[in-house]
């Protein structure tokens, strides 16, 4: 009769160890599973950094040819500004050649030169760098922007 107890503890003792390689093996798969999303989660977030730099980088160069776009506006603006100043100088030393001129209507007419130049000068530079910063903002937001 001790047969049946030798027998019974045998087939516990089988199945306790299947049961405990079963949960072992399975553990094992996860701690695989695991490895291999944790890889899939480091290779996304340095493909996500590498993005980041790299937008960042084309960020900076448009930021920087922005700065550099602008300064040429400038000193477009600047040249513009001095021949505009030109033209009203040259109108002053005509009308001052002219000055022996008993006809006022010369003189009218000089000083209309002037002022229609004067203000149209202005209103243009005004409006030309009015245009200009706007052009360069858009240029800087479609160059910084990711690709």
């Amino acid at each position: 009769m001790n047969h049946p107890w030798l027998i019974l503890a045998f087939v516990l003792a089988f199945a306790a160890g299947a049961i405990v390689g079963e949960w072992d093996g399975s553990r094992r798969v996860d701690l695989r599973w695991e490895a291999k999303v944790n890889r899939q989660i480091a290779t996304d977030e340095r493909a996500a950094r590498a993005r980041a730099t790299t937008n960042f980088r084309n960020m900076e160069v448009a930021y920087r040819a922005n700065q550099l776009d602008t300064q040429k506006l400038r000193d477009a603006a600047a040249r513009a500004d001095h021949a505009a100043r030109g033209l009203r100088d040259d109108l002053v030393v005509i009308r001052q050649r002219v000055a022996g001129d008993p006809g006022a209507a010369g003189y009218a007419a000089l000083d209309t030169c002037h002022a229609v130049l004067g203000d149209c000068s202005e209103r243009y530079r005004g409006m030309a760098q009015t245009a200009d910063e706007h052009a360069a903002d858009a240029k800087l937001c479609i160059d910084g922007w990711p690709r």
